[in-house]
Order: C-alpha cells, then sequence, then structure tokens
C-alpha cells in the first residue's frame, strides 16, 4: 500500500521575497514550539491567511488542501466524520466516538459536532497523520487536528468582513482587540452566517442544504510577568440548519410497494437536487465553553494548565424512510457537558528536552431517540407483506392472542429510548528528546490511559408487532412477519445481569530518530502506538453481549422473544478498544525556494470500531484488523516573488486485513482482504497564487484542483456507486495599502457532481440512497483590517 502527498499548504503569509525564500513555520505538534521542518512527525500546516484566501469556512472546506483528511456530513449536521489515512469515527454511528481528536487551542471537543462553527480568527490549523495517543490521549488513534486561534494583543486592531454570495448567502464577521491595561489585553469576535438551501423537497416546499450559524467568542490575556501567562476564553456558537440531502442511486423492486400505497416517486438523479420527504426537517446545535490556560516559568521548568468546561445541545427531526409517505418519523436529541484538565511540565536545554503531563476528562452524554410510525405504515406494511399483515392481524384477534382494539404499525406506535453514557479518562504522558550525536537526535514517549465508561438505557416500546413471540404464536406459522418486527424491544441497562461498565487501559509508546543530514534535509524513522478506549452504545440498538443471552432469558428479562428463539438478539453494548500501530520514514527537506517533504507508512488498527447493517438498522461491533499503507509527499515552491506553487497528493491502499461479519450487498459477509471502501487509492490537492504589487494594492488570484480518483462509498452498497472528485476552487482579490480587501470566490465552480457516502435504504431491500456534493458556491467579500 502506498500513500503520495505532494505540497502540504505552507502555514504562513506567501508575501513574496525577494530571494523567493520560504519562511520558517513553527508548530506544536509535540506541544511545544518548534520548527516544522525539524519535527519528526507527518504533519499538515494551513495558515490563517490561506483560509482567508482560499475562502475555506469550516472543517469541511479544509480537506480541499488536505489530501489525507476526509470530512463528511451525513444524515444531520452532527453526524460527521473526520477521517485521515483511511481511519475515521466508525462511519456515522452516534454511540462511536471519534478516532481523529479535534483540539481548538488545546482544549479537546469530544464530538465533531462540537467543532462544526465556521472559522473565526485562526492563526494556523495543524493536522497531524497517525496516531497521537501518547501526547494527545483521548481519541487521537488516527490522528489529530489542531487549531490556533489568535490570541489578543496590546496593540489595538481589527477586522470587519462581509460577504454576498448564491443562494443569498451573507456572511458577516468582527473583530476587534485592544488592551485595557499594561498587563490586560482583550478581543472579542462574532460570526453569522446565512444562506438558502440547494435542495428543493417539493413535497412541502421546505429547502434543505441551507446555513443558518452564529459564533460569538471572548478572550483575556494576563501577562503580570514574563515569567507568567493566563490566557481565557468564553465562547458560544449554534446553526439551526438543514442538512443533508440523500437520493435514491439505485431503486430496487422493494421501492414499487411504497408508490403502491401513494408514495411520489422518487427522483432518478440525485443532482436534480429534489426530494419529496414528507416529514419537515429540523436540525438545531449549540455549544459554550470557557477556558483556562495558564503558562508559569518556575525557573526549574515550564508549566502548562488548561482547565475547561464545555456543554453540546442538538436535537433533530427527520423522516426515517426518506419518502413522501407519512410512515417513519426520527427525532433525537443529546446534551453532553464536559470537563477537562491538562498539566503539563517541561524543559529544553542544549540537547535535551522533556515533557511529562497529565489528562483527565469527565463527559456526561445523555441521548434522547424515538422512531414513531405514521399514517401510512399500517398499509405500506401490509403491502409489504403482501396483504398478510391485516390477515394475520385478524386472525390473532379472532383467537383472542390479540386485543380486539390493538393494530399493527398503529399511527404513534414506536420505541422511545433515554440512554446515557458517563465516563471518566485519565492519560499520563511523558516524552523526551535527547541527542545521540550532534547530528542524530532520538525521542522517547510513553502514554498510559485508564477510561470508564457507565452505560445507562430506559425504554418504552409500544410496537406491537415487535412486542410479539411470532416463533411461538400461531404454531411459527406467522414468521413470515419477522422481517417487519422493525423495532427490537430494548433491554434496559443496568439490570440484574449486566452492570453498565466498562473499564479499559492502554498503554502507548513512542520511538523516534531524526537525523540532519545537512542544515536543509532532515530524515527520521518512527514506531509508534495509538489506543481509543471503548465505545459505549446508549441507543434502541444496544444489545447485551452473546455470553450475557443466556443468564438474561433465565431471569425474564429479553423481551424479543421472537430473535432470542431464533438465535438473532445478541449485539453489542461495548466495542472493544481500538489498538494502532504505525511505522513510517520521512524526509523533511527545505531550499532556497521552498520546502519537499516525503512520509512512508505503514498503519494498522486492530478491533476498529464501526458498525454492521441488518437490513433495519445499524449495530455497533468491531472490524478485526485494517490496514492503511502509503507514501506521503509535499511541495511548496516560490517560483518568483509573485508566484507560488503548491501541490499535495496521497496515494493510498486501505484495506481489512480481517473483518469477518461486516455489511455486505448480500447480507453479513467476510470482507478480509478487501479495500477499504470511501478512501481514494490516489487523491491531490494543487494550488497555484499569484501576488502582484499594482499602486496602492496587491492582486492576488488563487486557483486550486482537489482530485480523488473513484473508490466505491460503503462495503453494503454495489460498487458502482462510486465517489471520484475533481472540484476547482477560484479567488480573484485586491489587498490595499489602506487595509481594504476585495476578494471574489467560488467553490466547486464547476458544479463537480460528487456521491459523497451512502447506504442501505432500511425497509427497502435492493434500494441504496447517497449523500450529494452542494452544487457552485461563489460570491464577493469585503474585508476591513485597522
Amino acid at each position: 500500500m502506498l500513500a503520495l502527498g505532494i505540497g502540504a499548504v505552507q502555514a504562513q503569509d506567501r508575501a513574496g521575497a525577494a530571494d523567493s525564500a520560504i519562511e520558517e513555520i513553527i508548530v506544536t505538534a509535540t506541544k511545544r514550539e518548534r520548527q516544522l521542518q525539524d519535527v519528526p512527525v507527518a504533519v499538515s500546516v494551513i495558515s490563517g491567511n490561506t483560509i482567508d484566501q482560499a475562502a475555506i469556512r469550516d472543517l469541511t472546506d479544509l480537506q480541499s488542501v488536505v489530501p489525507s483528511l476526509t470530512v463528511t456530513q451525513r444524515g444531520r449536521t452532527g453526524n460527521t466524520v473526520v477521517s485521515i489515512r483511511g481511519f475515521g469515527g466508525g462511519n456515522d454511528n452516534a454511540a462511536i466516538e471519534p478516532s481523529v481528536g479535534v483540539f481548538i487551542d488545546g482544549v479537546y471537543r469530544s464530538k465533531n459536532s462540537q467543532s462544526l462553527r465556521d472559522f473565526m480568527q485562526v492563526e494556523r490549523v495543524e493536522v497531524l497523520r497517525g496516531p497521537q495517543s501518547t501526547l494527545f490521549g483521548k481519541n487521537s488513534s488516527a490522528g489529530a487536528i489542531s487549531i490556533i486561534t489568535k490570541a489578543p494583543e496590546f496593540e489595538p486592531n481589527g477586522k470587519l468582513e462581509l460577504t454576498y454570495g448564491n443562494y443569498d448567502q451573507m456572511i458577516a464577521r468582527g473583530y476587534v482587540t485592544t488592551g485595557i491595561s499594561e498587563t490586560v489585553a482583550a478581543s472579542i469576535e462574532a460570526s453569522y452566517n446565512s444562506r438558502d438551501g440547494y435542495v428543493e423537497n417539493t413535497f412541502n416546499g421546505q429547502d434543505l442544504g441551507d446555513r443558518n450559524r452564529w459564533a460569538a467568542r471572548g478572550q483575556l490575556l494576563f501577562v503580570p510577568s514574563g515569567d507568567l501567562t493566563v490566557r481565557v476564553i468564553a465562547d458560544v456558537d449554534g446553526l439551526d440548519e438543514n442538512c443533508c440531502y440523500s437520493a435514491p442511486a439505485i431503486i430496487g423492486r422493494s421501492r414499487t410497494l411504497f408508490t403502491m400505497v401513494g408514495a411520489e416517486p422518487a427522483t432518478d438523479d440525485i443532482f436534480d437536487y429534489e426530494t419529496n420527504e414528507n416529514t419537515p426537517r429540523s436540525n438545531s446545535i449549540s455549544n459554550a465553553g470557557i477556558s483556562a490556560q495558564i503558562d508559569w516559568d518556575t525557573g526549574l521548568a515550564d508549566l502548562t494548565s488548561i482547565t475547561a468546561f464545555r456543554s453540546h445541545d442538538s436535537d433533530s427531526i427527520g423522516d426515517a424512510d426518506y419518502t413522501s409517505l407519512d410512515a417513519t418519523i426520527a427525532v433525537n436529541s443529546n446534551a453532553r457537558k464536559s470537563f477537562t484538565q491538562e498539566l503539563r511540565l517541561s524543559r529544553g536545554g542544549a540537547s535535551t528536552a522533556w515533557l511529562l503531563g497529565a489528562f483527565y476528562a469527565h463527559d456526561e452524554d445523555i441521548r434522547k431517540g424515538s422512531i414513531t410510525y405514521g399514517a401510512d405504515m399500517r398499509a405500506l406494511g401490509n403491502a409489504l407483506a403482501r396483504g398478510g399483515l391485516i390477515t394475520a392481524e385478524e386472525h390473532l384477534k379472532s383467537s383472542g392472542a390479540l386485543p380486539s382494539d390493538t393494530l399493527f404499525f398503529g399511527e404513534n406506535q414506536g420505541v422511545f429510548t433515554n440512554g446515557q453514557v458517563e465516563s471518566d479518562s485519565l492519560h499520563l504522558f511523558s516524552n523526551i528528546d535527547f541527542d545521540v550525536t550532534n547530528r542524530l537526535t532520538g525521542t522517547l514517549g510513553a502514554g498510559y490511559t485508564y477510561d470508564k465508561k457507565q452505560l445507562t438505557i430506559a425504554t418504552r416500546n409500544t410496537d406491537t408487532l415487535s412486542n410479539l413471540n411470532l416463533v411461538t404464536l400461531g404454531g411459527g406459522q406467522l414468521l413470515g412477519l419477522q422481517a417487519l418486527q422493525f423495532l427490537k424491544p430494548v433491554v434496559p441497562i443496568p439490570n440484574a445481569v449486566e452492570n453498565g461498565t466498562k473499564t479499559d487501559t492502554g498503554l502507548t509508546y513512542a520511538v523516534k530518530l531524526a537525523y540532519r543530514v545537512s542544515r536543509r534535509v532532515n530524515l527520521y524513522g518512527s514506531y509508534s502506538t495509538g489506543f481509543k478506549a471503548s465505545a459505549a452504545n446508549p441507543g434502541r440498538n444496544s444489545r447485551p453481549a452473546v455470553a450475557d443471552i443466556e443468564t438474561l432469558d433465565a431471569a425474564g428479562l429479553l423481551p424479543d422473544q421472537t430473535a432470542v428463539s431464533l438465535g438473532e438478539y445478541a449485539g453489542t453494548r461495548f466495542t472493544e478498544p481500538e489498538r494502532t500501530r504505525l511505522v513510517e520514514f520521512g524526509m523533511k527537506t527545505k531550499f532556497k525556494a521552498g520546502t519537499f517533504n516525503l512520509a512512508l507508512f505503514d498503519q494498522d488498527i486492530k478491533n476498529f470500531q464501526t458498525n454492521v447493517f441488518d437490513g433495519v438498522s445499524s449495530i455497533l461491533a468491531n472490524a478485526g484488523k485494517q490496514k492503511s499503507r502509503g507514501i506521503e509527499a509535499e511541495l511548496a515552491i516560490s517560483v518568483t516573488d509573485w508566484l507560488q506553487l503548491d501541490f499535495a497528493g496521497t496515494y493510498l491502499d486501505a484495506r481489512f486485513e480481517e473483518f469477518t461479519g461486516a455489511s455486505g450487498v448480500d447480507g453479513i459477509v467476510d470482507l478480509s482482504g478487501e479495500a477499504v471502501p470511501g478512501f481514494p487509492e490516489f487523491a491531490s490537492s494543487s494550488a497555484i497564487t499569484l501576488k502582484k504589487a499594482l499602486g496602492p494594492a496587491e492582486l492576488f488570484a488563487r486557483i486550486d484542483w482537489q482530485y480523488e480518483s473513484a473508490t466505491p462509498v460503503a462495503t453494503n452498497v454495489p460498487d458502482s456507486v462510486e465517489k471520484k472528485v475533481s472540484t476547482i476552487n477560484v479567488t480573484i482579490g485586491a489587498d490595499f495599502d489602506n487595509g481594504w480587501e476585495l476578494m471574489l470566490w467560488g467553490r466547486n465552480i464547476t458544479s463537480d457532481k460528487v456521491i459523497l457516502a451512502g447506504f442501505p435504504s432500511a425497509g427497502q431491500p435492493g434500494t441504496y440512497a447517497v449523500y450529494a456534493s452542494v452544487p457552485a458556491r461563489y460570491g464577493l467579500t469585503i474585508r476591513r483590517e485597522f
């Protein structure tokens, strides 16, 4: 397996120098400031200037300049999956925590939905590829994204920005900072982003794919002495928008049954951007937090403390059958509160630099959800049963096995689940860099993680059919209706057999050697490991382990007797932990006109946390082992003082080394040895930046091209449904000496039609739906710096 990445976007203003040299880039990828070219880690750095001039708004836009990074939104905005080198967060299962950790100013965001706001005053973004568990701890087994924002300044300055674009998009952003006293500086910033949807719901007229998000943030910086700095950040953000558009890519024969009972035909071209769901969508997210970072040079060592409190709330309503029928409605809400505390002691010297640290996190995650039947579900169920549903119901009523006033698929019947996961995690870590010779430097790092989760589930199930024991009822003659028992009852937890507690421990380490060939060339090799604790499933698909079934059944705690009798009820409450191993060799070079970096890696994850689709819903599971091998290279050249070239690409071979019991097109299959879908064999990002002084202004233009070779989108979707990317983004503008800046921008200007992800439609065998990319966006931005 190979991965070729050429040309990471550089992390500084590209203002050309007379000698066309590229300035040094300082990063904190190793929890202390070092030059990018000296760090034995594969890391891409994107500057705030590049983010502005490439019209990058958020995490999803960031992947256009980092080929090894994949960010996909599915179902609703909160279901955002971030992956690096083919490893991510287990598809869109909300129970699975990320494998790529996101940190904003050193504060860990425990869910990707806490990182979706538009970028504010970003200084730079560091994307660390490969396991970072030793230094970053919790949920960084595949990589980490560190977003560093601008701290308050004592010299008064600020920025105002207004944007207008197609789909009636309006963006407003403002920032101001100043000194309050000789030792205190402050800043405040806010943003608002509104856009009409690009998808029309022909059934109810609702727009989908809209934007309606806002954010505000205030900071205080205390510098009472040269040895002590305190930075306090308070932020709030929210969104109320309807993501994401999906439509059938393949329509199976079962879909005709929906049409028979009144469903409007689905679009035959997903890029018509039309849907006909009957249920109006609702999707809102709010986040808030406060953090304090203390940096103190004690004389013996540098002490850093980062304390943070955060809250997250989300609510959504959606059409679970994705049709115009009033068949199924899904309602979900999530409330999460977290506290994190990190302490670090470090000291750097002429020949050694060491670091000791501890990170503690406490999370309380409450999830409430329901799936209920609508007025059309009874007729649809009867059609799916070829008329047998009503016949069976009448037979059971006449025999007295079913009350006379009871209906199968009665309106508002469903399952209602309240789940909670409370977790405590402690990570201890250390790192030392030491000179072996004046050219050879060694690095040793070690980390220990302790994680404990408590799972609680309470449930109420009013689905008459799903609560029946079809094995014994009617002498087993009704087993044909088992496929319509969509909402299997859930066993509450804790109970007399299951205590709902899972404790994991993991040891990680890193061994690295870096050799300075010359002042401009560094070589390195490394072996590192990663760890991610078990995932707990608080949803309606949470099922007891195989080992507990017999005891639970003997205790009378298993309500779904049909599945129990057929040996189909066991599932997963908790996954096993993920464990990552990485071998990497790299080269970092710098020359007068630019830089060139290269990394070769062999990486695998054991017990990769994922989903298995059972025909109706996704069940939490572990894949045996997934491997990625590749080469990454990064090239940046200042050809002249007015021309900058960047090229980044990734050639990747990602495969399941072992994955039995996986979701396939034909049911449960063995995917061992097969390629991992959704991750292209080759991906690249190319950019040309032009800058030219003309009178009182500097004119600039940037064009970048994101390319990904074709790849199937999912293991349980036919290979003919592929994702292929060829997207062009353009910006043209003028930066005036008086602080004004005008910029015309366009993203996906050719309206590249990309299938982002896919899934089997629940209860519709042979029908497969996909998520489609956003069409062309363009607009005008006016900025004023003062």
